[in-house]
């Protein structure tokens, strides 16, 4: 497995992901990663403590079926 971006909304949160994948692109926008990064992604694991918001990066995803979904 290949981690080719991610994308956290808080700088303080992303730091552990960041240090665990330093070769791996960072976005603040999940619009501009998978824009920019639509060729390099197969799969797209979607984590947020409010369920309610899932369904705004999932959208996207599943329309390139590119996704997999994970709620906190």
């Amino acid at each position: 497995m290949n981690i080719v971006a991610l994308c956290d909304v808080d700088d303080r949160q992303a730091v552990k992901s960041r240090e665990r994948f330093p070769k791996a692109n960072y976005y603040k926008d999940f619009r501009e990663m998978l824009e920019k990064e639509k060729n390099n992604i197969d799969a797209c694991s979607i984590s947020t403590p409010i369920t309610r918001m899932l369904w705004l990066p999932w959208r996207p995803c599943s329309w390139a079926n590119m996704c997999t979904l994970k709620s906190l």
